[in-house]
């Protein structure tokens, strides 16, 4: 966080030139952004922590005007593709681009900091998630930073395939019930035409379908309290077995989740899968995908060229609250104050107005919400009691 000012000079950035608008948001002033165009092509970049630095004693591009000419050129997917191939300088350093427009889909672009920079022939229109590892044999053998940060980022990655697999599964599920209820819809206005029933028997046949359907919970109930009754007493036995005999290895069951992969056939079902903003905010929220670095979380709907921001604010503690916490943590003094210039401690209802000095300070952390569109003024939304990634 202190690398990047803990997010007190991010800002968003909107511009508009003859040939088309742009927005984007960049942290901490580094002209390195997140954004995307009026043409519909959307951009990230990620640091792929390349050991490579031959790109500082020739003439090099870097990554910054790559990203900057793509979205101020007004490129589409197919354009800017077409542009990294013919790119005549190499790239200063490696980094990695995702990009995406409104209509063919995603890639990712892995660039190398020797000539042999790749631009990958991948099928476009695929669901991409990526992080701060190298995915290209070419970029692999220059990973330059310490094995504990690839693992991070690996986890991250897979955690997020975890999230977006269950936000799928969940969507294909409720398209599915849709269209069995509009089937049963259609049916049962046909067989009310076919056949209409007599005046007063409809509150009666009602009334039986609702007991039947009692009958039927009440089954349910018993069966699986008559399920949960026998698997206490295998395991009751079975504990009695081990403990008769010591010599035994008891194996212990293993509570550690794999993480699935990604079903691209998910989205299969209704013909098209989608994720919305605060769909996508929410997704970047989940255990392991975000930690006390992470300064703020972007995300982008191109269909309607809008941005939404989560961004990790900084307040300033009263005597007061720090008294008040301290107690209900039961911490020792040096331990809440090395919580406080961590920033661990979240305090949603702070009022202390936000610390901008891009230095150390101690504080509590609040996620600010803000939501920005290519048409309209920036606005601050209702603050967010969890958590972002960058």
């Amino acid at each position: 966080p202190e690398l990047y000012g803990y997010g007190d000079f991010d800002f968003a950035i909107k511009l508009e030139t003859p040939t088309g608008k742009v927005m984007v948001y960049d942290s901490d002033g580094r002209l390195c952004p997140i954004g995307f165009n009026s043409a519909g092509l959307a951009i990230g970049v990620f640091n792929l922590h390349l050991d490579q630095t031959e790109g500082f004693q020739r003439s090099s591009v870097s990554a910054q005007a790559v990203v900057w000419e793509l979205l101020l050129g007004q490129h589409t997917l197919a354009s800017a593709l077409e542009f990294l191939r013919d790119l005549k300088v190499a790239p200063m350093v490696g980094f990695a681009l995702l990009l995406a427009d409104r209509v063919s889909g995603a890639v990712t672009v892995e660039v190398n900091a020797d000539s042999n920079h790749l631009v990958p022939d991948g099928v476009i229109g695929k669901l991409l998630v990526r992080s701060n590892h190298p995915l290209s044999a070419i970029s692999e053998p220059h990973f330059g930073d310490a094995q504990s940060a690839r693992r991070s980022s690996e986890r991250r990655r897979r955690c997020l395939l975890t999230h977006l697999t269950k936000h799928f599964a969940k969507q294909a599920a409720g398209q599915e019930q849709k269209l069995e209820s509009r089937e049963k819809g259609t049916s049962g206005s046909q067989s009310k035409e076919t056949s209409r029933p007599e005046k007063g028997t409809g509150r009666q046949a009602e009334a039986e379908v609702n007991l039947e359907q009692e009958k039927d919970e009440e089954k349910g109930r018993k069966k699986k309290d008559n399920s949960k009754d026998q698997r206490q007493k295998k395991r009751k036995v079975q504990a009695g077995k081990d403990k008769a005999d010591p010599t035994k290895d008891v194996k212990k069951p293993d509570k550690t989740k794999a993480v699935r992969p990604f079903d691209d056939s998910l989205c299969a079902v209704g013909g098209s899968c989608s994720v919305s903003t605060e769909e996508a905010l929410h997704c970047l929220r989940g255990r392991f995908i975000r930690n006390l670095s992470t300064l703020a979380c972007v995300a982008i709907d191109l269909q309607k060229l809008e941005m939404k921001v989560l961004l990790r604010e900084r307040h300033p503690p009263t005597p007061k609250e720090i008294s008040v916490f301290t107690e209900a943590a039961k911490k020792p003094g040096p331990a809440m104050a090395k919580y406080l210039t961590e920033g661990v401690i979240e305090n949603p209802l702070t009022k202390a107005p936000r610390i901008v000095t891009g230095m150390p300070a101690q504080h509590f952390h609040r996620w600010g919400k803000y939501a920005f569109a290519m048409n309209d003024e920036p606005k601050a939304e209702e603050s967010s009691s969890t958590t972002a990634d960058r």
